[in-house]
Parts: structure tokens; sequence; C-alpha cells
């Protein structure tokens, strides 16, 4: 039997911010978000966008190992 994720990070633009959650799979009911950068500066580089996405990705990773 394989354990199914109960968790996601999930990106949301939101107005002129693009946000990190932490979300249920399946709904963003009660997600929390864990960071968030300027919509403009994702868009205008790629290389911050992947950036930005990759330290939420460690960031989750060590809270949940510390857990």
């Amino acid at each position: 039997m394989t354990k199914q994720p109960f968790a996601r990070l999930a990106f949301r633009e939101e107005g002129k911010w693009w946000n990190a959650y932490l979300a249920r799979m399946g709904t963003m009911d009660g997600a929390t978000k864990v960071g968030s950068i300027r919509i403009g500066v994702a868009r205008g580089s790629p290389e911050t966008k992947q950036a930005f996405m990759n330290a939420m990705r460690v960031a989750l990773a060590a809270a949940i190992k510390e857990s």
C-alpha cells in the first residue's frame, strides 16, 4: 500500500503578488501562505521565478522534517 500525499505546495497569482501556499490535496480551504514574490519580478525573470519555487520547496521540506 502506497502513501498518498496529504498536502501540496500551491502557487497562486493574487493581485501584484505570486504566493506559495501549503494546501491540502484537492482544495485551497485552510491553506497557509508560506511565501510571496512580486508578480512583476517572477514574470520578468524565469530564473528568479524558478529560484523562488525552489526556495519554497526547500522551506516546506525543512518544515516537514522538523515536524
